[in-house]
């Protein structure tokens, strides 16, 4: 059984009350898998008509993380569906993109996938004031009536809980031309033939897709799904085909200027140990027992394994 540790815990007024926010980015930036505890009350938030004030206990994981500025930690749940209880999915097919930030500031992408024409315009939206949840605090709303439409909000859960899995090992790293600088393919290539997950660490991900002056330094830590193909002898390349969510919006506006806000968008990405298809850079990791780390998104390509 892996380890996971409380890196960080907020109570429900968002302060820190065990751990700290060093422990949580340190274990991020050395590709740790992040997951989010939190508790609430069933009729204050699952069901609202309802009298049942049972505790409900629920731990997210998020396979993709942001590092901002080398300190600041978001994570993204990108395999969460809408799902109401003893109904079934929600009314439309759709994802539920959850964003978390490390103080709790969280947001919420909805891409629809029924292709439904849209009704709405893009752009800000007249926030909801959630009535019926008194907990629910949203702070902006944007394309309501689209088929993606998206908010930043709070809602005050009791207490808040990010755990760390810091069993990740770097076993190569690339610049965007393809040029080695650690480890070798090789490796890499051998631990994903043994059942390793692939974890892709990307730097500057996001700063294409800014057209202002305001992008952030970050790094982007990703889950990905391995494909080793053998080109001749002793060459092979490795794809990681990811399911992403990218956030083009930096800063955000949260206190003190920094923070992931939504404005999410969700994209397939491939790289490999040759180079990036998206013209930055990525850092690839690999799952077993082994720690991965990443690099320089615009500069190079890392790849861990656990």
């Amino acid at each position: 059984m892996f380890n996971w540790i409380c890196a960080l815990e907020l109570d429900q007024d968002r302060q820190i009350i065990a751990g700290s926010e060093k422990a949580l980015s340190d274990a991020v930036r050395r590709g740790a898998d992040l997951r989010v505890g939190t508790t609430f009350r069933h009729n204050e938030h699952i069901d609202t008509d309802s009298t049942n004030t049972e505790l409900v206990r629920e731990v997210m994981d998020f396979r993709i993380v942001y590092l901002l500025k080398d300190y600041w930690v978001a994570g993204v749940q990108n395999l969460r569906m809408p799902v109401s209880l003893r109904k079934g999915f929600g009314p439309r097919e759709s994802m539920s993109f959850f964003l978390y930030n490390q103080d709790g500031h969280q947001a919420i992408a909805r891409p629809y996938l029924d292709g439904r024409v849209p009704t709405g315009e893009i752009g800000p939206s007249p926030t909801d004031d959630h009535w019926d949840m008194p907990k629910y605090y949203e702070l902006d709303r944007w394309d309501v009536e689209t088929n993606a439409p998206s908010s930043n909000f709070i809602y005050a859960f009791d207490v808040y809980r990010f755990f760390v899995c810091d069993q990740w090992e770097e076993v190569y790293a690339h610049d965007a031309d393809g040029n080695p600088q650690y480890g070798s393919i090789e490796n890499l290539a051998d631990a994903s033939m043994e059942g390793c997950e692939i974890k892709v660490a990307i730097s500057g991900l996001c700063c294409r897709l800014n057209t202002g002056d305001d992008t952030m330094e970050h790094q982007v830590f990703v889950h990905g799904v391995p494909v080793i193909i053998t080109l001749k002898k002793n060459i092979s390349l490795l794809l990681l085909i990811h399911w992403s969510v990218l956030d083009p919006i930096f800063p955000c506006v949260m206190p003190a200027g920094h923070g992931v806000s939504v404005g999410l968008t969700p994209v397939v990405m491939v790289t490999s140990t040759v180079g990036c298809v998206i013209p930055t850079h990525s850092n690839s990791v690999v799952n077993k027992d082994i720690m991965l780390c990443a690099g320089s998104l615009v500069n190079r390509d890392d790849f861990l394994t656990q």
